[in-house]
């Protein structure tokens, strides 16, 4: 009953006042047995629920215990608890392995790891994708310096597959002006980042709508452009001189796009550049994680909003 209360009333919420814990008497079975196991941390007046997997030997051999690739019997984890150096009677077991899991620090992870491994074993460009899930798990808290080690050896393979992927593309085709499209342009969305944003919006994209190409130029968003157009001087002069209308957003007003934009003339081409991406990762606001999550929220709400 105890320990379904502290789940219930502790784990579940992610935090107590002491005064709060003192009230519903929980005072005493936070500070004899959740302390102890090293799953809370005692902040501005109030038990917080973090598990100290890094300094916490018990913790860390719990995660030790877990299989990352395949099942984990449950009776294992439980004996080798019990009858290993710490001695941890069953009922105390089943409790600790329930408040990690009900605080979700056992299945994200697990399925974190999940999800790199299969991503790994995919085709260029997919596995691509792997470098968003391996920068979770770099800046995760619970990371050991030995995983950390692995990930940066991962990363560096992925990028290397990568750049010969990349290698191998056919370079980009001008866009042509003279056919009047309407261009957006995502500036800094890299291959696995534009790849996970489909993965979330559930966009069926077929080969024929889905090219790759390689953009032969210095990585700078200036003379990106201009070489995307084929231009050979400075692209916003180029717009200019052209009479080309050239809209550029960040991605986050208040506003939407119908607000923001004219309509545009059926004669003519438009450029609009959204710089979400590119100016979150300078600024260090964007996390290479987040940056799908953001590209996805700026299609599916940002067009809406006004």
């Amino acid at each position: 009953m105890l320990y379904q209360r502290l789940i219930n009333e502790f784990v579940f919420p992610g935090s107590i006042s002491l005064r709060e814990a003192h009230s519903r008497g929980l005072n005493d079975a936070i500070e004899g047995l959740a302390v102890p196991l090293g799953l809370v941390e005692l902040r501005a007046g109030s038990y917080i629920f973090i598990p100290d997997h890094e300094n916490h030997p018990l913790l860390s051999t719990v995660f030790g215990l877990i299989s990352s690739a395949g099942e984990t019997k449950l009776p294992d984890v439980l004996h080798s608890l019990e009858t290993g150096r710490f001695g941890v009677p069953e009922d105390t077991a089943y409790f600790l392995l329930a408040a990690l899991a009900f605080g979700g620090l056992i299945t994200g992870r697990l399925n974190l790891l999940k999800r790199v491994a299969s991503l790994l074993n995919d085709r260029l460009p997919d596995l691509l994708r792997a470098r968003i899930f391996l920068s979770q798990i770099l800046v995760d808290s619970w990371s050991t310096k030995e995983l950390r080690s692995i990930v940066n050896q991962r990363l560096q393979v992925v990028a290397e597959k990568g750049e010969e992927w990349l290698d191998m593309l056919s370079p980009v085709e001008p866009i042509v002006l003279e056919e009047n499209p309407i261009v957006m342009i995502l500036d800094g969305v890299s291959p696995d980042v534009w790849l996970e944003t489909m993965a979330g919006l559930k966009c069926d994209i077929d080969e024929t709508t889905l090219s790759w190409h390689r953009l032969e130029t210095v990585p700078k968003t200036g003379p990106a452009i201009s070489a995307l157009f084929g231009f050979l001087d400075d692209a916003m002069d180029e717009f200019s001189s052209r009479d080309i209308p050239y809209h550029h957003l960040k991605g986050n007003e208040i506003h939407g796009l119908e607000d923001l934009l004219p309509p545009f003339a059926p004669d003519k081409p438009a450029v609009i550049r959204i710089s979400l991406v590119d100016e979150g990762a300078h600024s260090a606001l964007l996390r290479l994680a987040e940056m799908p999550v953001a590209v996805c929220r700026f299609f599916t709400t940002y067009p809406d909003n006004g």
